[in-house]
């Protein structure tokens, strides 16, 4: 049966695609390869655009015009 992820899931979600990339507070990573690792998990695109919504409200991610998703400090500090 499928359980609905949380929002605190799907931020970790996201962050555990930052910490396999091994990315540090300031670098990026373009929205589509977050989408990419989302979809080959079997996940659902909108639970990613979701925990990255969760984490930019909290400060742990920038969504740049350019189209990467930036870690910041903060976002660091909880991988």
């Amino acid at each position: 049966m499928y359980s609905p992820m949380t929002g605190e899931d799907k931020i970790a979600m996201a962050l555990d695609i930052f910490r396999r990339f091994e990315t540090c507070p300031g670098e990026g990573l373009p929205s589509n390869v977050l989408m990419v690792h989302v979809i080959r998990a079997g996940k659902k695109e909108r639970d990613l655009r979701a925990g990255l919504e969760l984490g930019t409200r909290r400060r742990w991610f920038e969504v740049r015009s350019d189209g990467f998703v930036t870690l910041t400090n903060l976002g660091f500090d909880q991988i």
